[in-house]
């Protein structure tokens, strides 16, 4: 299962996720995002400290994000990460094109 919460200021919002960002709870979240960036959102910071797991469509939803707001003139944020994960995402290489940070 999947929740998460919206703080907007201006052109910034977090998104605090709460649960597991897979697959099967992508949807709304995706949905979430789409209407932010078509918004004049251009920084999204996803909230981490909450998530418990996240797969390859997750990884996926993440870089897509994060290529929607470049083109626009923006950038993402990971925020809140666990270890795990975030060793994961240094992996993966992600950090040349975004900020994470751990919890």
């Amino acid at each position: 299962m999947l929740n998460f919460t919206e703080e907007r200021t201006g052109k910034n919002c977090v998104l605090a996720i709460e649960g597991e960002l897979v697959a099967t709870t992508l949807d709304t979240v995706k949905n979430k995002v789409k209407e932010l960036i078509g918004g004049g959102v251009n920084t999204i910071t996803f909230d981490m400290t909450r998530s418990e797991a996240i797969d390859s469509a997750g990884i996926g939803f993440i870089a897509a994000a994060h290529n929607s707001l470049v083109k626009s003139g923006g950038n993402l944020k990971l925020i809140g990460l666990s270890k795990d994960m975030y060793d994961f995402f240094v992996c993966l290489r992600m950090h040349t094109h975004f900020t994470i940070e751990m919890r």
